[in-house]
């Protein structure tokens, strides 16, 4: 009898052990599913803590950023003496201004920083470094040392384009989170401007806001030397808080070969390997520095990122200026707000605290929409409808704020207002708030995808640097002008500030306009182009 050669019928391979090596094998493959997907199913469900510490990280920047409105007005006059409530605009104006100069000299380097040692060590480092100073600028003894602290405040700040790329980088692709991390993430930095001021507000000045405390009272020689060192240790609480929350919650979203280590010597430049073009090989003792030799990079994905490199993409550089301009405008109004809160002859003549009061019932109405309106608009008309739509509804509102000096008409006592003029202050200046909420994600999630993932942090710290340097001119812009405006005589009272407030909002009339003129991103419109262009040349050659 002929042997048996059929391999399904030889020993181990009949049908039946075939079907249980199938169902072994599906099994295996199965269970590698599970294991692969289980990393990412525990990413998808821990993004809930994530944003809540990035949610504390961007409450704290807006702090320490934004505390300092309500009382620089009365930090310059306590610091300079003769000053008076009519003239201190341009001095609060620099006062504000001197953390976003800081910053401008830093916010690159940061950005680079966190493209080479990850998104988290710049960000626990910024926290550190903010409470030191924030204390520091809290006791300063005289206006210079006052500039000085705070200018270092906003050097020590990479933040925001950190928290910005991991925004961006930790939904991996899925639109919808990165959509709803943004909103809550950008809304607590914008309810932050709301709810720090009111804070700060309170805190300022204890001794002659609470003399009958009997706390205050225990501390009056030394709150009275620094009576705004409450509102900064508030903020170095803050920093320290935020510093646990990220150290103990927030993963690294830089990939780890990309990753550097980070040593003194790379502090100091005296190790060098950067993600530029070209790699220097150490030389051995003894031998000449012309044996360097250079290697060329041959990935794309490793070209030097520089400030050049980003503008010289147009797109990125349109909505890089579109994002600058609406900073300058929205903190100029920023910084007239307070101002005119406490201009006695063209404006409410309020005290820190009743402007704090005024903020608390602003950010109430910002807190109520912000998150459904981001979420609602950005799903209704795509993220570059809804950033039109807030550049709309945002920055031209401010030209309103004066009309509450006409409520407010019949009112006789001194620091206060009426409730239709509370409301009505708190409806438009909370406008104002939530939709540039609306604008900053929208401009965040848009400008994030017009370049690779390498040069993202990097971006944002460019971003910054401009942001920076807005965020400088425009404090001492809106200061001054205000200052000019109720004190040159050009204006009588209270047509000062309505003229003030009148052109910041013509100006951001004219930057409704900039946005609508805003090209849409397409990343897929290169690859598009070269199809094309290659379809077109096969067709010539035929």
């Amino acid at each position: 009898m002929a042997p048996n050669n059929n391999p399904t019928m030889l020993a181990g391979y009949g049908p039946a052990n075939a079907s249980e090596n199938e169902k072994t094998g599906l099994l295996q493959k199965q269970q590698t599913t599970a294991a692969a997907t289980m990393p990412e199913k525990e990413h998808r469900e821990g993004w809930k803590i994530v944003t809540v510490s990035l949610c504390l990280t961007m409450l704290t920047q807006s702090y320490i950023l934004i505390s300092v409105f309500p009382y620089s007005g009365y930090l310059a006059m306590h610091l300079i003496p003769g000053l008076n409530s009519e003239d201190a605009g341009s001095y609060a104006g620099l006062v504000s201004s001197s953390f976003m100069i800081g910053r401008t000299f830093s916010s690159f380097e940061w950005g680079r920083a966190s493209d080479k040692y990850g998104r988290k060590r710049v960000i626990q480092a910024s926290l550190f470094l903010s409470a030191i100073f924030s204390v520091l600028f809290g006791m300063a003894p005289t206006m210079r040392w006052a500039l000085f602290w705070r200018c270092m405040l906003g050097a020590s700040n990479g933040i925001m384009s950190s928290v910005k790329t991991v925004l961006s980088e930790y939904p991996k692709g899925d639109k919808v989170l990165e959509t709803k991390m943004m909103a809550l993430a950008l809304g607590m930095w914008g309810y932050g401007f709301l709810i720090c001021p009111a804070i700060s507000g309170y805190l300022s000045d204890p001794v002659r806001a609470y003399p009958d405390s009997q706390l205050v009272q225990a501390f009056e020689p030394w709150l009275s030397a620094f009576p705004f060192v409450l509102p900064n240790l508030v903020g170095a609480f803050l920093c320290m808080a935020s510093f646990f929350a990220v150290t103990l919650n927030v993963e690294e979203t830089l990939a780890e070969e990309k990753r550097q280590p980070f040593t003194i010597a790379t502090l100091f430049n005296l190790k060098k390997k950067d993600n530029g073009a070209a790699e220097v090989v150490e030389v051995p003792r003894g031998e000449s520095s012309l044996s360097q030799v250079e290697k060329p990079k041959q990935n794309n994905e490793h070209e030097p990122v520089t400030m050049y490199s980003i503008w010289k993409r147009k797109s990125t550089r349109q909505h890089l200026i579109l994002y600058w301009t609406y900073s300058f405008l929205l903190i100029s109004i920023d910084e007239s707000f307070p101002l005119f809160c406490i201009s006695h002859d063209s404006g409410l003549g309020l005290s820190e605290q009743m402007i704090g009061n005024i903020l608390s019932g602003t950010g109430v109405f910002y807190v109520l929409i912000q998150y459904f309106l981001i979420t609602g608009l950005v799903k209704q008309f795509g993220v570059y409808g809804a950033l039109r739509l807030g550049t709309v509804f945002s920055i031209p509102f401010a030209m309103f704020i004066p009309f509450s000096l006409y409520l407010n008409r019949g009112e006789t006592e001194a620091d206060s207002v009426n409730l239709v003029t509370y409301c009505f202050v708190a409806v438009s200046y909370s406008m104002v708030r939530t939709f540039s909420s609306v604008v900053f994600s929208g401009i965040t999630i848009a400008v994030n995808k017009t370049v690779p993932s390498h040069m993202r942090a990097t971006m944002q710290g460019f971003s910054m640097l401009g942001g920076s340097l807005a965020k400088a001119t425009g404090p001492a812009f809106a200061g001054s002008l205000f200052a000019f405006s109720v004190s040159s005589g050009l204006f009588e009272a209270p047509w000062g500030s309505v003229f003030a407030f009148c052109l910041i909002g013509f100006m951001g009339c004219l930057h409704v306009i900039l946005s609508f003129q805003l090209e849409e991103f397409d990343p897929n419109a290169a690859e598009r182009e070269a199809k094309k262009s290659k379809e077109n040349s096969a067709s010539v050659a035929a």
